[in-house]
């Protein structure tokens, strides 16, 4: 692996070690926390929102072709 996914598996097992080190109510705190967090997302007008969606197809001068959905809203 590279140097820096090692890091990023070593810092996530440092935190999970840390997590876990933490007394019951402190967790209870924290789940909370992101409880909260998460209504107010979900609460958020943009994900009420659907967007039409059109199947789209670019084609470069280079004759690169790209497709993907265009989430564009329309007027």
């Amino acid at each position: 692996m590279s140097d820096l996914m090692d890091r990023i598996l070593a810092d996530k097992a440092k935190t999970r070690k840390e997590l876990a080190a933490l007394p019951f109510d402190e967790k209870l705190t924290i789940m909370e926390k992101i409880r909260e967090r998460s209504a107010l997302l979900a609460e958020n007008s943009l994900r009420k929102q659907s967007f039409p969606t059109t199947p789209v197809v670019v084609v470069s001068g280079s004759g690169a072709v790209a497709s993907g959905l265009d989430v564009r809203k329309k007027e």
